[in-house]
C-alpha cells in the first residue's frame, strides 16, 4: 500500500490557507483560533481586559446625560427674599467665602460635599449653588442629582455675574454688606429751548 504524504500535506496547507484566508476576511476572530495561537501570558491579558470592560458596558454612568439647571441672578435674587425655605450653599473655598458671599449661604466647598451630610436634608429641599463663575456649582449640582434631590440649581456665571449685576455681598468675617453700584445709562441730552 503507497502513501502518498504530498497529497496529504498539500490538503493540509490548502485546509490552513483556507482558514487563514476566512480570518482575514471576518472582522471578529473566533476563540478558538486566539485559544491555538497565541501565548499563555497573552492569551491571560485578553481575558482580563475582556473581564475588565464588560462592568463599563453593563453600568453606564449615571450622570453622562446630566445638564446643569441655572437660575439667573434675577430669579436667584427674588427667591432668596420671598422663600426663606431654599438653602443656599457656596461650593467655594473657604477663604473665597470669607472674602465674599451671598447673604444667607452656608459654605460647604465642592471637594467636601458628601453622602453623610446631604443625609440632613430632603429630597425635596429646593438647594441653590454657587461658586465664582459656575463650574464648581454644576459639579455640586451633578453630585446631589446623583444623590436623588430634585429641585437643584445653580446660579448662571457665578458670582462674578452677581457682582457685576450689582447685587448685594457680604464680606468679611463679620459679613458687612458691601452694595454693589450698578453704573446708570445716561439721560439723553437736554433740548435747547427753541427761538422764537
Amino acid at each position: 500500500m503507497l502513501r502518498d504524504d504530498g497529497g496529504l500535506r498539500r490538503m493540509r496547507e490548502w485546509e490552513t490557507r483556507r482558514e487563514t484566508t476566512k480570518l482575514r476576511r471576518s472582522a471578529v476572530v473566533p476563540f478558538s483560533y486566539l485559544y491555538h495561537n497565541l501565548e499563555t501570558e497573552t492569551m491571560i491579558l485578553l481575558l482580563l481586559l475582556i473581564l475588565l470592560t464588560i462592568p463599563l458596558l453593563a453600568f453606564p454612568q449615571k450622570n453622562g446625560d446630566f445638564k446643569c439647571m441655572t437660575i439667573s441672578k434675577d430669579d436667584f435674587y427674588s427667591d432668596m427674599k420671598l422663600k426663606p425655605e431654599i438653602k443656599i450653599i457656596d461650593v467655594r473655598s473657604k477663604s473665597e467665602f470669607i472674602a465674599e458671599r451671598i447673604e444667607g449661604a452656608v459654605n460647604i466647598p465642592v471637594s467636601k460635599l458628601s453622602c453623610r451630610k446631604a443625609e440632613k436634608l430632603s429630597r425635596e429641599t429646593v438647594i441653590y449653588f454657587y461658586c465664582r463663575s459656575g463650574v464648581r456649582s454644576c459639579t455640586a449640582e451633578s453630585k446631589f442629582n446623583d444623590m436623588g434631590f430634585k429641585h437643584i440649581f445653580s446660579l448662571e456665571n457665578g458670582i462674578n455675574d452677581w457682582k457685576k449685576a450689582g447685587f448685594p455681598v457680604l464680606t468679611g468675617r463679620k459679613g458687612v454688606i458691601k452694595p454693589q453700584f450698578i453704573p446708570l445709562a445716561p439721560y439723553p441730552p437736554i433740548a435747547a429751548p427753541a427761538h422764537h
